[in-house]
């Protein structure tokens, strides 16, 4: 299987079940945002724009103290 059937699987995968109003402006956002991701590549500036949700890493955290032994 080709790039190209494998993108175009995906985008029916992706737009499935949508109404036709949906569909359409939910294509053309991965298009442009596909395409603004691309041109900031080529010009060496990667986005990830990626929403992880919140996270506590362990050496931010408070220590914690033993109040039992105190």
């Amino acid at each position: 299987m080709d790039s190209g059937q494998s993108d175009s699987d995906l985008m029916a995968a992706l737009l499935s079940g949508l109404a036709d109003d949906d569909r359409s402006q939910t294509a053309e956002l991965i298009r442009v945002r596909g395409d603004e991701e691309r041109e900031a590549a080529l010009k060496g500036h990667p986005e990830r724009n990626v929403d992880v949700g919140p996270r506590q890493r362990a050496s931010r955290a408070a220590p914690q103290t033993d109040l039992a032994g105190a």
